[in-house]
C-alpha cells in the first residue's frame, strides 16, 4: 500500500468517524485497530498492538501529568495557593506585572521539580489564571505569561535529563 493511501486511510477515517458522531478516543482506537490489521500483518499486527497498548500503560513517563494537576486544584482550592502567592507578592512589591513574574518563576521551578512542561503549565494554569483574573489583568495578558511557561520548561535541562 502506498503512503498516500494509508494517509488518506488514516486521516480520512479518522475524520469520516468523528463526523459520524463517535468520540475522539473511539475513533482512534478503531482506526488504529484497523492500522495495525493492514499494516503489521493480520493478527500478528493486532497481538502487537495489545504488547505496545500494554508497555505504554506500564510506562510512568507521564505519571507526574495528573498528580501535578491534582497538586494544583488542591493548592487552589485550600487557598493555601492565594496566600502564596499574596507573599510572594508581597515581596516584590514595586515590580510591575509581579503576578506573571511569579508565574514564570514558579514555572521554572515546578519544571526542575517535575522534569514534565504539560504537568508544569496545567498546574501552574489552573492555579495562576483565576488569581490574574481576579485581579484585573487583562485575560490576554494572564494567558501569555502562562503559556510562556512551556517554552521556559523545555529550554531547562532539567526537563530533558530527569534525574528519576
Amino acid at each position: 500500500m502506498s503512503w498516500e493511501a494509508a494517509a488518506w486511510l488514516m486521516l480520512g477515517g479518522s475524520t469520516a468517524l468523528l463526523f459520524l458522531g463517535l468520540p475522539v478516543a473511539f475513533s482512534f482506537l478503531v482506526i488504529n485497530l484497523l492500522g495495525a490489521w493492514l499494516f503489521l500483518g493480520g493478527e500478528a499486527g493486532l497481538v502487537q498492538f495489545a504488547r505496545n497498548s500494554v508497555g505504554s500503560v506500564a510506562s510512568f513517563s507521564l505519571t507526574p501529568i495528573p498528580l501535578f494537576i491534582l497538586m494544583g486544584e488542591v493548592l487552589f482550592h485550600t487557598g493555601l495557593a492565594v496566600k502564596v502567592i499574596d507573599g510572594v507578592e508581597h515581596l516584590i512589591r514595586q515590580v510591575p506585572g509581579r503576578l506573571a513574574v511569579v508565574a514564570v518563576v514558579a514555572g521554572t521551578v515546578f519544571s526542575a521539580i517535575s522534569g514534565s512542561t504539560i504537568a508544569t503549565t496545567a498546574m501552574l494554569g489552573s492555579l495562576m489564571l483565576p488569581v490574574m483574573l481576579a485581579r484585573g489583568y487583562h485575560p490576554t495578558m494572564a494567558t501569555g505569561p502562562l503559556m510562556a511557561i512551556g517554552a521556559v520548561d523545555i529550554a531547562s535541562p532539567a526537563s530533558r535529563f530527569r534525574s528519576f
